[in-house]
């Protein structure tokens, strides 16, 4: 080659390498300043280098290690990868043990993060971490076996994780720890517990390992947010980058990560089969169907045949005797009830009922049917879909239960689409009923005072409010811990928790148990006190004995003399939110006097 040639191109090939030097080096500069990192930031950045974040297994989809070179994933991982890539610091990842062990190495300061902090509210912080901005918000749910009654139980086992905020402080709930969902779901397998409390999204990963009659899964009234644990050494500038990450990601890329995430991997044809036996069995059944069905079809066309009324009732007769309780037939053209099968004799119905709808008006019939329903089920049977119903019916041992309807309506193309006949079969709900009021039950009360929550105590007014009921002589009071605040402050969280629990204590002990006792949010109190205005000053005697018995608070052994701020007032011809704002006037001029005090307006 020419020398001169060589030359040329030897000087080119070094500009051009400047050239994209400089250009990575301008690329990097403007992502940098793209951001508008302060100058502490950017001296962190400069700094800090490698941040360390502490990961946990077994929490499909917020954090896991998949397969078995361990790599982390999971929606709070993606977060930080994000983080890494807006902040130029590179994330090493630091296996934990469990929950609590991500927990106690952020707070002593062998890792800089905990991926997953849990909290029910955003004044709750146990922990002796700073944490970051929630990046999930998610309902919870309970877990239990099929087999497990919790609508009876007096007393009963809930696994829980280790460390995890407990959701619920009833008296009738035994708590047992371990270190993942997936040791809590084995424990129900293995009845050492009777059911567990987790998010929606992470029950949901795991009950996609189960079939669906081997698990039944209830949502609960509680919301749990995730942060990231942060240390507090490195809080001051990390804390404000993270939140930084996380107001920047949008709901669907969150979405993306949770679906995506929560796939639980499945390595061979046996992990195949144990993960998803109840899809297997779904589609043998499905291909069974299909099959039968085809020669069912065929065989019409062959002979033509058409499908008859007593078909259909042999069909549901098989259905009650199999299923059901009792077989329910009713004849449009006759107005007449059958029940057939051989649990019928169950029911304090008659077998046989003729002119059923004059039955459906009488009120010591046996059933909760109305005429009105009725004719809405016929009518809805006519689009030729199944249907079902819930009511309640009658046992001969004199005992309503609930039971679910579940029927369909015969009709012909001659009959130009009236009913002929509605054919059915009852089956017992009680028992699902019973576990759902359970589950209302304990959604309706504070975990912290054992009380009414807001939504329990509207509940159950709403309950006084009953058409024909006296609440003219019905009392609101409103209470208020003296600067609360100053417990938190001072003595910690933990001690404003002893404050309040010492309050719902109190309540309980000095007030009637048909009063409606609540916790109304904070360390504000509502009471809805029954037919008070017969005996005022036995309600004054009752708020001055609270306020005495608040005077002796402690808190592990420091006195901590608590005074209360009472305001009320009579319902008389007011609504119940006009004596509301009334009582809550009434205790806002109780404390712009100083506090410590009761004020109940009776006019």
């Amino acid at each position: 080659m020419n020398r001169k040639i060589y030359d040329t191109i030897k000087i080119l090939s070094v500009w051009t390498a400047l050239v994209v030097l400089l250009a990575g080096n301008i690329t990097y500069a403007h992502g940098i300043a793209g951001e508008a990192f302060t100058p502490e930031e950017q001296d962190y950045i400069t700094r800090k280098k490698t941040v360390k974040a502490a990961v946990i297994d077994d929490w499909q989809p917020i954090s896991s290690l998949d397969g078995k070179y361990g790599a982390p994933r999971g929606l709070a991982v993606d977060i930080i990868r994000r983080f890494e890539k807006e902040t130029g610091l590179t994330v090493e990842y630091i296996e934990a043990k469990d929950y609590m062990h991500a927990i106690k190495m952020a707070e002593n300061g062998q890792a800089d993060i905990a991926v997953l902090a849990a909290v029910y509210s955003d004044e709750q912080n146990t922990y002796q971490l700073e944490l970051s901005d929630a990046y999930l918000e998610s309902g919870m749910m309970m877990l239990r076996s099929k087999n497990t009654d919790l609508s009876d139980a007096a007393k009963y086992t809930v696994a829980e994780i280790e460390g995890y905020p407990i959701l619920s402080q009833n008296p009738s709930i035994i708590h047992k720890s371990f270190h993942t969902p997936a040791e809590c779901l084995a424990a129900i397998r293995a009845g050492q517990v009777d059911a567990m409390y987790c998010n929606i999204y992470t029950g949901l990963s795991y009950t996609q390992r189960y079939t669906n009659r081997e698990l039944v899964s209830i949502p609960i009234n509680v919301s749990v947010q995730l942060r990231f644990g942060i240390c507090t050494n490195e809080s001051a500038v990390l804390k404000p980058l993270l939140n930084r990450t996380i107001a920047g990601i949008n709901r669907n890329d969150i979405n993306e990560s949770l679906t995506y995430n929560r796939t639980i991997s499945v390595k061979s044809l046996g992990d195949f089969v144990y993960s998803y036996p109840f899809e297997i069995i779904c589609v043998l059944i499905t291909i069974s169907v299909l099959t039968i069905m085809s020669i069912v079809i065929y065989m019409r066309i062959k002979n033509r045949q058409s499908v008859s009324i007593q078909g259909y009732a042999a069909s549901y007769q098989m259905f009650a005797d199999t299923v059901g309780e009792a077989g329910f037939k009713y004849d449009y053209m006759t107005d007449k009830l059958s029940l057939f099968g051989k649990s019928a004799n169950k029911l304090a119905m008659p077998s046989e009922i003729s002119n059923f709808s004059a039955y459906l008006e009488r009120p010591d019939k046996e059933i909760s049917l109305t005429n009105q329903q009725f004719e809405k089920m016929l009518s809805d049977g006519l689009e030729q879909k199944a249907y079902d119903v819930e009511l309640t019916c009658k046992l001969n041992n004199g005992k309503w239960q609930h039971f679910r309807l579940t029927f369909s309506v015969v009709s012909t193309a001659e009959s130009y689409h009236r009913p002929i006949s509605l054919l059915g079969f009852l089956t017992n709900a009680e028992k699902a009923y019973q576990e759902k009021e359970q589950l209302i039950k304990l959604g309706m009360y504070d975990n912290i005072t054992g009380l009414y929550n807001r939504a329990g105590a509207e509940s159950e007014i709403k309950k006084r409010l009953a058409p024909g009921t006296d609440i003219t002589n019905d009392l609101l009071l409103m209470i208020d811990v003296d600067h609360f605040k100053h417990f938190n402050d001072v003595y910690g969280h933990q001690c404003g928790d002893a404050v309040l629990k010492c309050m719902g204590y109190h309540l309980k002990r000095i007030f009637y148990e048909e009063d409606i006792l609540c916790r109304w949010g904070g360390d504000e109190f509502m009471l809805y006190i029954i037919n008070a205005a017969e005996n005022m000053e036995s309600i004054e005697q009752k708020c001055e004995a609270l306020q005495t018995a608040m005077k002796e608070c402690s808190y592990e052994n420091v006195s901590l003399p608590a005074t209360l701020s009472i305001g009320g007032a009579i319902i008389g011809s007011r609504s119940v939110e006009e004596t509301f704002q009334l009582a809550d006037k009434a205790l806002y001029t109780v404390k712009e006097q100083g506090r410590d005090a009761i004020q109940i307006i009776t006019e």
